[in-house]
């Protein structure tokens, strides 16, 4: 499976869905997308080879290339993922949930201190 980003001049085109994900059960993505899996749009030339101390998979491709981590025992907001979902963010609900989560998490930080 080719991960890397298609030379086009449509970034739409660019940056358009290309393969599922499946998500893990149970940790940070799947509580925020829900248990998918999800279609992504993974642009990357690399990718993790061995998952680093405190690190979870989030999520996988078909190929078994780790698509997204979490950090363990994180007291913030703290995923990682290897696809764009900025670009598909006011179209796609699994990218919107990524976002309005992530916002959510930066809010209750700030109300937190205050």
């Amino acid at each position: 499976m080719d991960h890397r980003a298609i030379t086009h001049e449509d970034q739409r085109e660019r940056y358009a869905t290309r393969h599922e994900v499946t998500i893990t059960e149970g940790g940070l993505l799947s509580s925020i997308v829900g248990p998918g899996p999800i279609r992504i749009n993974s642009l990357h030339r690399q990718a993790i080879d061995r998952l680093g101390d405190g690190l979870s998979v989030e999520a996988t491709a078909p190929d078994g290339t780790i698509e997204a981590v979490s950090v363990a025992g994180s007291k913030g907001f703290a995923l990682g993922v290897q696809w764009h979902p900025e670009f598909w963010a006011e179209t796609d609900a699994p990218s919107a949930a990524i976002f309005e989560a992530f916002g959510a998490a930066c809010r209750a930080y700030r109300d937190r201190r205050g």
